[in-house]
Parts: C-alpha cells; structure tokens; sequence
C-alpha cells in the first residue's frame, strides 16, 4: 500500500511541473421567474445566508425569495403601482425585509404617494407602507440599509436644497428625518447616482453613496451625522471590507482605495477588461471582492466589456473569471452571494474561501505547518490549518488528480500566527483533490516552506 501511495504522490509532483491551470467558475446559473425583461438586468439581491436571499426587480415593483439556496424562488409584488419601481432591498432574515419604492423613470409620469419605506414580516405575504417618510411631493427615495436588525437608514434625492435621508433604532417601527445642520449639502443640481443600486454601500455602523456629481457621501453612526468627499467623479459601485477599508469605481473604470472610512481616497489605477457595474467585498474572505457588469453601454467613450473578475488582495490585481453579463452583487456573511443576469438569469457565487487567524493566547508558531484538512472525508466543505513562525507570503492552493488548479485559497502575505481557512466545493465532483502551501519569508531570510496533502471530497 504505502508503494501505491507514493506513487501516487510522485505522480501528483511530476504532473504539477507541467501543469495547466484550468480554474472552474465558481457560480451556478438559476432562474428567479421572473417575466423576462429583453437584455436588462432586472434584479437588485440582498443576500441572508447561504440558502435565504430577497431580490427586487429594478423596472417594477416585485420582489422574488428563496429558502432553498435558490433552486426555487417566489415572485410577488410590493404593491401594484406602475409609477414606482423597486430601488433597493434590505433582508433581515428568511420573514423580514425592507424596500424602497421610488419613481419609474421610464413611465414618464411622477411618482404616486405609494412611494415610500415598506416592511414585511411574514416572508413577503404582506407590505406595510411607514407614513412618516418621504411625504414630501418631490421626495424620491433610492436607498435603504440595515446595519443590525434595529438600525437602518434611508437616502433619497434632495427635497428643498437638503438631502432627505432617514433613520431608525427600533428595527423600522419609526423613522426620523436627519436634521440637515448633520449632513453637507449637495452642489448645485446634484442628485444621488439613480440606476445603479451598486453606488451605496454599508458595512458595520457605516454607510456611503455616489452622486451624480463629484462627492462621495458617508457615515460612520448609522447615518445620524454624515461627512463628504468632493472630487470623486461618478462614482457607479463602492464596496467596503470593514469601516476603513474600501473600493470606487467610477462610471469610466477608474478605481480609488481609502484606508479612512472614505474621508480620503487614492487613485489606483483602472481595469479595462470589465464594464463598471457591480463590485462587492466578499464576505468572509480576508481581502477578495468580486466585480462584474453586463453589457451596457452608456456612452461612446465608455466600456462596454461584460463578465467577472476577482481580487483576492483589495483590489490590486484581478483575474477575469468568465464573460457572463451580470452584474450588482450580494453577499452573505458566510460567502455565498448572488447577481442577476440578463433576463431572467440569476447567478449565485460559491466556493470562495473564508480565511480567519486563531487568536491561541498570541503565541507565535515555532515552525512552519500545514495541517490535515477536517473532516476528511468532507462534503460540501472542510478547514485547512496552517501555522507561520514568522511573516510571510503565502499561496495555498488546491488541485485535482491531474495537477490541475482548481482554486486559490490564499495568495497575499501573512504576519506570524495561526490561520484556518474554509474550502467550499460545492462546485466540484468527488474525488481525490491536493492542497499545496508555499510560504515564503518576508525578506527571504530563509528558504520557502512547502508543503502538500490530499483530501478526500465524497459527495
């Protein structure tokens, strides 16, 4: 036996010398039920966990559901309205979720007073309209965003020279209007950025929004004081990883960082290879984000290149992952996410791998160590443990029977401690796979840690 096994593993080093790196797209195609909607992108997710997501359809007034990871979805209505339009959606849990319904730019016609704040607490059965927000004849709300179950906030369109954004502490049952004296006003005939759910963003206590205009809005006490950054440009999609850690892109593929909570931001380049429509931070990762567009072209200089691509280190580098027209990503706490393709189409993303280091009373590894996966045999998912005596950049990888790569788990350096990592393979066939390490030391004061094992997917 032990001569078959080192066969096997002399085989597997052989192989990785030449090998071909074949990564699968870790997304599956679903369909929401929708009435197909001809090359539009229709719905706006908001993401629970890996088995509950809402979504709301961004031309009318329906919001879709699902319980099951989004092999079925219910399709229903808020209200029936044709003046307003779902503009933003925010899950609590598998009964409760909010929405805004704002104007239909495309009927022409003003919004009726239907406009407004609705709740749900039976799993969309029914909606309950909040009478004290956006009264206003002009008002026009875009956003909402909960931070926990009891605070939320809400942004809509300048009423009277002042933006009108709410708040609420008691999980909706009041919303209060933020003084203006606590938010800067808008420029001369700037609007919040209509038509693309992606130019807002909350994470922690913290919220941001776009505007048509140069500025970049932001939060850091659940909206009930806000601060601006001027000089952004249109900012279509900004995503967050923490309260100080963050991405925009602007309506021409332009990117900015910001370590501060968005009160500075740097240039950082552009991507040209994707159309700037959805970005998102994957949550659970250490450092990922996905972007994606669809076709849309928006004017004559801009890009109009659909598909994904994913950083694995905040946006420094990307990689394109497929050339499927989606865009306008969510995702859980536990990774799993989903965008909406054109038409009908709705794809969920999986398999991303969720890093955290383990706090063992901050003792520092003596060695360098890879561990053997649990549970082995596993299914869908397992942990890799590995131990760094000092900082260094690591790659860990993993492959199939034929040296092929199948997924990069980490690829970024990594101060001295203990980490675990979750593989989801929910994507791939059982069978035997090899996770590899190379962990190379920060200044090359020594040579590079390598080290692989098998692991054992049966499903």
């Amino acid at each position: 036996m032990k001569y078959i096994n080192l066969f096997f593993a002399l085989l597997f080093i052989f192989i990785l010398s030449f090998r071909v790196k074949a990564q699968p797209s870790p997304v599956l195609q679903q369909v929401a039920g929708l009435s197909p909607s001809q090359g539009k992108i229709q719905i706006v997710f908001s993401a629970v966990n890996k088995d509950i997501c809402w979504g709301c359809n961004y031309y009318n007034t329906q919001f879709i559901r699902t319980t099951d990871g989004g092999a079925n979805w219910t399709v229903s209505n808020v209200i029936n309205d044709n003046s307003l339009v779902c503009q933003k959606i925010a899950a609590i849990n598998v009964d409760t979720a909010f929405i805004v319904l704002g104007r239909n730019i495309l009927s022409g016609s003003a919004p009726s007073s239907n406009k407004g704040i609705y709740k749900t607490s039976d799993g969309g059965s029914t909606w309950t309209r909040y009478a004290n927000a956006y009264n206003d004849a002009s008002s026009d709300p875009l956003q909402i965003y909960f931070f926990d179950s009891n605070h939320g906030v809400s942004v809509g369109q300048p009423v009277g020279g002042n933006w009108e954004i709410y708040t609420t502490s008691n999980g909706g049952t009041d919303w209060n209007r933020v003084p203006s004296a606590n938010i800067p006003k808008p420029l001369s005939g700037e609007t919040a950025i209509e038509g693309y759910p992606g130019s807002a963003n909350g994470i922690d206590n913290s919220f941001w929004f776009g505007t048509f205009g140069p500025s970049e809005y932001g939060t850091s006490d659940c909206g009930n004081t806000w601060f601006v950054t001027r000089n952004m440009g249109h900012v279509a999609t900004v995503s967050f990883k923490d309260s100080l850690n963050g991405i925009a892109e602007n309506l021409h593929g332009y990117f900015s960082t910001t370590s501060d909570g968005g009160h500075t931001w740097q240039p950082a380049g552009n991507f040209t290879s994707v159309s700037p429509l959805g970005l998102a931070y994957i949550k659970g990762t250490d450092n990922s984000y996905l972007m994606n567009s669809a076709y849309n072209k928006r004017t004559s200089s801009e890009l109009t290149n659909p598909g994904t691509a994913y950083s694995s280190d905040g946006g420094r580098t990307w990689k394109m992952l497929d050339k499927l027209p989606n865009q306008w990503p969510s995702f859980a706490p536990d990774g799993t996410g989903w965008s909406a393709g054109i038409n009908d189409s709705v794809y969920k993303w999986i398999g991303f791998s969720t890093e955290t280091a383990v706090n063992d009373g901050m003792v520092t590894p003596i060695n360098y160590g890879l561990s053997q996966n649990f549970p082995n045999p596993f299914n869908p998912s397992t942990t890799i443990k590995y131990s760094l005596p000092k900082a260094s950049f690591v790659t860990l990888k993993v492959y199939d029977l034929l040296g092929r790569e199948i997924a990069t788990l980490v690829n970024e350096e990594k101060p001295a401690g203990n980490f675990e990592i979750n593989f989801d393979a929910y994507n791939l066939s059982s069978g035997v796979y090899f996770y590899k390490i190379n962990a190379e030391p920060v200044g090359k004061r020594a040579g590079s840690f390598i080290k692989t094992k098998k692991l054992l997917l049966m499903k």
